[in-house]
């Protein structure tokens, strides 16, 4: 008598089992990546931040003037001082191209005159984050160094000028190794024409 082998295949349950196991994997492995992508992008953003207060604090060295009411410190925006950093060689192209925020809205850059009674400008940096929660924006704020207040989802960044900022100094920077140290060589680079500013 013949003998009739019936073809076993996947019974509905091992296929859910499958399918169940397949996507808790896929859902850890995007977690994992959406968490290094995030991690990536704030160290880009702490790079674009310090190298923006380094340019502020060129800029502000190379034009304020002993009245420190210049146009110059007061009407300048991001690309003006880019524009006049890459002119004058203080910064190469490969660190002005750091300039972004991969996380949000690009920066607005302002000098601020606390009082009347100050002889110096702040240097403020703002950035919007729309798209980040409260509690990312809050992880931002904590390891950026950026000011205690959030208004509407934008982080500040308030500093003061000094001739050099020691290095890793928080209450100045939020500077990376590489460049905390070119501060000091840039003094008597080709736009740094006035020494004298008030720090």
């Amino acid at each position: 008598m013949n003998k009739i082998y019936a073809k076993k295949g996947l019974t509905l349950l091992e296929l859910l089992l499958f399918l169940a196991i397949a996507m808790s994997i896929m859902m850890l492995s995007l977690r994992l990546i959406n968490y290094y992508n995030f991690r990536s992008n704030v160290e880009k953003l702490k790079d674009s931040v310090n190298v923006t207060l380094l340019l502020m604090n060129q800029y502000y060295r190379a034009n304020c003037k002993d009245d420190i009411s210049s146009s110059l410190l007061q009407t300048r925006n991001l690309d003006d001082l880019k524009n006049w950093a890459a002119t004058n060689n203080i910064f190469s192209s490969q660190e002005l191209n750091q300039i972004q925020n991969p996380l949000g809205d690009m920066f607005t850059i302002s000098y601020n005159k606390p009082s009347a009674a100050i002889n110096f400008y702040q240097f403020v940096i703002s950035a919007n984050f729309p798209n980040l929660t409260f509690e990312n924006i809050k992880l931002l704020q904590a390891e950026l160094n950026a000011d205690p207040t959030i208004s509407d989802k934008t982080l500040t960044w308030t500093r003061v000028p000094r001739l050099l900022e020691g290095k890793g100094s928080r209450d100045l920077w939020i500077a990376s190794a590489a460049l905390q140290n070119k501060n000091d060589n840039r003094s008597s680079s080709p736009g740094m024409t006035n020494p004298a500013c008030p720090l």
